[in-house]
């Protein structure tokens, strides 16, 4: 979410709720990047690592954010009735039909605004669902993904990025890649 943009969107919407402008955030607090909203006990990973001695580490869920990365401060938030990390937790093509409903949910003075955040959103979410991504829940991590997936997002970013002067050549079968 992070790589291709779509997550930047989200967070813009968020940090213009009522709640959001109540406690002082801004777009970048609501990153598990670097925000600082992001969880203190994981510090936004979603994950504890364990050391057992003499045993391989063992990762389990931030008991804090459940696996969320983000602290209570930034859950509280909700559009539709929907926290930021419930919203990461849908798939691109939900996500895509429910930001559509978000700027009439919204109080008259924030619709302008809203709108326009998400058609970028819509932008940015249409070419990663045209290159057949619309099945990734935006909280996947980076790590996770496949090397067709990891593919398509670059893809997805030059095309986004308007790079030019750039030759991509992607051999038949190109490994992972959706038809």
């Amino acid at each position: 979410a992070t790589y291709s943009g779509v997550l930047d969107e989200l967070r813009k919407l968020y940090a213009a709720t009522p709640e959001a402008k109540e406690q002082g955030c801004r777009v970048s607090d609501f990153s598990y990047n670097t925000g600082s909203l992001r969880c203190a006990g994981c510090e936004g990973t979603g994950q504890i690592t364990m050391d057992v001695q003499f045993l391989p580490d063992v990762e389990i869920v931030c008991p804090d954010c459940g696996g969320s990365r983000l602290c209570a401060a930034a859950r509280a938030p909700r559009l539709q009735g929907i926290p930021l990390d419930e919203a990461c937790r849908m798939t691109l093509s939900d996500l895509v039909a429910w930001v559509s409903g978000v700027p009439a949910a919204l109080p008259e003075e924030m619709r302008p605004m809203a709108q326009s955040i998400c058609e970028s959103f819509q932008t940015v979410a249409k070419r990663l669902m045209d290159l057949g991504l619309g099945y990734l829940a935006l909280d996947r991590a980076a790590a996770t993904l496949s090397t067709g997936e990891r593919q398509r997002m670059q893809l997805a970013r030059a095309v986004r990025n308007r790079t030019t002067g750039v030759l991509y050549v992607l051999d038949e079968p190109s490994i992972g890649l959706h038809p």
